[in-house]
């Protein structure tokens, strides 16, 4: 069994579950001090720091993505809090770290740390020692550049202490309420505790507007900052077209800064567009949308998105709640007349579920109260809806996941269900190949396994996905397994997967499978294919026996530890069962649109 993502890691659920650490003290002196004695690792890389009220996350995903696509460094990211596990906090080039390497650093980090403590009398916070985690990480790991999520407010939070001097730039994605009794109840003191990540001679982007604008500008003049605004067009944008917006520009600076040579040209929009960051306007099971939305304006920038891609699907929605403005919430996101289902997420800063029933009843809604998520996942599908809407926390949008992915799927940042129905046969399709020749499930009658893989030529691991099926051909030519690679889209909804590019690779690497494409939606559709890349084995029946990933690090050819692709053509060819791993993960950075 691949455990290389399960939730074991001992030493960070100890300080998970310590109260004392949980304690929110805000202020640099101790994190400072203890990076001082351990011979400060965070100034052993570049960071951009990102703060704001929502969209932090986002935009650090897309900073992270944008930079391991577009440029030849080591790219790290460490973002707060996870959604199902820890390993989600720290990814190096789109891959989250292993149990194996996170408990090593977080072990030598702990006891760093202890030492310091018992040197000082002094006491961490949990976030400030996930933080040196991280950064410990990045420096062993020779990260060129790392993005690094604010966890709360900016200017006394644990991320903060990266100097100017190795910071590119500061980010300020937006100033709303929340967090009022650490950050003040005024937007003024929110903002001014968002502009303390401003670094002196430095540069700062923001989409802040009005008062909060107003007092982030003052700050970046006050230190020789050069401010770049992010101006929205489009009143109506939502926040994922705001989000996108700030990384391009975030991202022109960086190449700026660091003279990057882009080793790709393509349309950035059109690649941040295809990603699906977990938890974020996430639709799983075809019918559960999650997104962590968790404050008023977040509800707000979630109807928008609601209204605009699904304004005429029957809706429920699931709320759960922490210790938010909950009734202001509730009226931003959800229609008079609703039905809402309400609970608690697992935590004692939960919001009562009868304080949310009241709140939507106050509105006109239709109320149940279930006790947790899972009753209440259980409950909206009595009601047969078109969509189940479960917001309200990011804590809670980890349950949904959790729930809904009944494998707990975990990719570089999504979890997806597999959709394996071991009586699936293989659909129809008919598509051209790089030899010019049309291919049918008619082409491969003879074959005991029929292997299908949905690629896509504009993903960063296209190739190495690609070497492993011309390995696997190689070693199993001769037992009558079949491959087929299907290219993601026609050039009408990807015109940077250039088909004469496929020829060329084909020509160059003397493919020996047919790999296709044009018009293969209906194709995706057919199989069920989320992401790519994604693997689909059928026997000599054509019955569907596994569907997931080629195996445990696919990115790396040379660097797999476990065979699932590999281990499932065995069982299959011998009559046995087929073990699938408990974690099993499922595609790319790339989602069929």
């Amino acid at each position: 069994m691949n455990n290389a993502y399960s939730p074991s890691i001992d030493s960070l659920h100890e300080i998970d579950n310590s109260h004392d650490r949980q304690n929110i003290k805000l202020g640099l002196g101790r994190i400072k001090s203890c990076l001082n004695s351990i011979g400060n690792p965070e100034k052993k890389f570049k960071s951009v720091i990102i703060g704001g009220t929502n969209g932090k996350g986002s935009v650090t995903y897309y900073l992270s993505n944008l930079a391991y696509r577009y440029s030849k460094l080591k790219i790290g990211r460490y973002t707060s809090p996870h959604l199902v596990f820890f390993n989600e906090r720290y990814v190096i080039n789109e891959t989250p770290v292993t149990n194996e390497k996170l408990n090593k650093i977080a072990a030598e980090s702990i006891r760093q740390i202890k030492e310091f403590e018992k040197k000082t009398n002094e006491r961490l916070t949990a976030f400030e020692i996930y933080t040196i985690i991280g950064f410990n990480l990045f420096a062993r790991e020779n990260v060129d550049l790392a993005f690094i999520e604010v966890g709360m407010g900016g200017r006394l939070d644990a991320t903060n202490v990266v100097e100017p001097k190795d910071t590119i730039c500061s980010i300020i994605t937006n100033v709303s309420f929340d967090h009022k009794n650490h950050l003040g109840s005024r937007i003024e003191d929110i903002a001014y505790e968002k502009a303390g990540i401003i670094k002196e001679n430095n540069h700062t982007i923001t989409g802040a507007t009005d008062i909060a604008l107003n007092i982030i500008q003052e700050r970046a003049q006050e230190l020789n900052n050069g401010l770049l605004k992010i101006k929205t067009t489009n009143p109506a944008s939502n926040y994922i077209e705001k989000n996108i917006g700030i990384a391009l520009t975030t991202w022109k600076l960086i190449i700026e800064k660091l003279g990057i040579d882009e080793t790709i040209k393509d349309d950035k929009v059109t690649f941040l567009k295809s990603l699906q960051y977990a938890g974020r306007f996430h639709l799983l099971n075809e019918k559960y949308l999650i997104d962590c939305a968790h404050n008023p304006d977040g509800a707000i920038e979630l109807n928008k998105l609601l209204d605009e891609y699904y304004r005429d699907k029957k809706k429920i929605f699931i709320i759960g709640m922490l210790d938010k403005e909950y009734d202001i919430f509730i009226s931003n996101l959800i229609p008079k007349n609703s039905t809402v289902i309400c609970t608690e997420p697992k935590s004692n800063r939960a919001t009562k579920k009868e304080a949310l029933q009241k709140a939507a009843l106050a509105i006109g809604c239709k109320v149940v109260v279930e006790e947790n998520i899972k009753s209440a996942i259980a409950k909206a599908s009595s009601f047969n809806p078109e969509l189940v809407v479960i917001t309200g926390s990011v804590y809670f949008a980890g349950e949904a996941i959790s729930v809904l992915s009944f494998e707990q799927c975990y990719n570089h940042h999504m979890f997806t269900q597999t959709n394996l129905k071991i009586k699936d046969k293989l659909p129809k399709f008919n598509l051209q190949g790089v030899d010019d020749k049309h291919y049918s499930e008619e082409s491969f009658k003879e074959s005991n396994i029929l292997i299908v893989m949905f690629t896509c030529n504009h993903c960063p691991y296209v190739q190495a996905y690609e070497q492993r099926l011309i390995n696997l051909q190689k070693q199993y030519q001769s037992k009558s397994v079949s491959f087929v690679a299907i290219n993601s889209n026609d050039e009408a909804n990807y015109p940077e997967d250039n088909f004469e590019n496929m020829k060329k690779r084909a020509k160059e690497k003397a493919f020996n499978f047919p790999y296709l494409r044009d018009k293969t939606q209906e194709i995706a559709k057919a199989f069920g294919a989320s992401y790519t890349p994604e693997i689909f084995l059928f026997d000599e029946k054509r019955i569907l026996k596994y569907h997931g990933r080629v195996d445990d690090n696919w990115q790396e050819p040379d660097k797999v530890t476990k065979h699932h692709l590999k281990d499932a053509i065995e069982a299959v060819l011998n009559n046995k069962s087929i073990e699938r791993p408990e974690n099993q993960a499922i595609g790319c950075t790339v989602k069929w649109k």
